[in-house]
């Protein structure tokens, strides 16, 4: 069954690292970034007010589902670190 949000993971201009945007029932809910680096943790970016033209409204099981999604992708994308030589 496929799920009815989706994670986009490309290197965006404005930010130095990766970033995962997601997508819910086609509409755009936010972006999981790690600007703070690889390994560290992520942050969640959601449209502020007035970048919609209504308010977004989402079922939160399935917005948590699409974020963990975001994380797991970024994370396959992440270098290992404690890598030995």
């Amino acid at each position: 069954m496929t799920e009815p949000y989706s994670v986009t993971v490309w290197s965006h201009p404005d930010y130095e690292h990766l970033v995962a945007e997601i997508y819910v029932k086609g509409e755009y809910c936010g972006l999981v970034s790690q600007e703070r680096g690889p390994g560290h943790a992520l942050s969640l970016e959601v449209p502020g007010a007035g970048t919609l033209p209504s308010a977004l409204v989402v079922d939160l099981e399935l917005f948590e589902k699409a974020v963990h999604e975001a994380r797991r992708q970024l994370r396959l994308h992440d270098e290992p670190l404690n890598r030995k030589p």
